[in-house]
């Protein structure tokens, strides 16, 4: 598999994705993967790798939605804020998590715990 830069990756895949508007048009990770043959620069799974440069895209201000049938370039505002509100969601509940470990750990440090067992 050739490893592309970060630049070509994000034009290959920004170019799949406008062909892809709406949410009736989308096209799964492994499709993209396929079609482009994206590596990660790591050599984690290679969907990390496609997922990384669809959050560099969509920082750089790129209306990509997704959804569990996949990635696709938002239609409307309407669409685009649907799946803002969706990202905003599980970012929250992310950081509830992660703030649930901290307590766990605040809690194993206070008693000088290393580990549960």
């Amino acid at each position: 598999m050739r490893k592309f830069t970060k630049e070509e990756s994000e034009g290959a895949v920004l170019a799949i994705l406008k062909n892809h508007v709406g949410v009736e048009n989308a096209i799964t990770d492994s499709m993209i993967r396929h079609i482009i043959q994206v590596a990660d620069p790591d050599d984690r799974k290679p969907s990390a790798g496609l997922r990384d440069v669809i959050n560099s895209l969509r920082q750089q201000g790129e209306p990509i939605c997704s959804g569990l049938v996949g990635y696709w370039y938002a239609v409307d505002i309407d669409e685009l804020e649907q799946n803002i509100n969706a990202l905003d969601g599980r970012a929250l509940k992310i950081m509830s998590a992660t703030k649930g470990m901290k307590e766990c750990l605040n809690r194993w440090k206070t008693r000088g715990q290393n580990s549960l067992l």
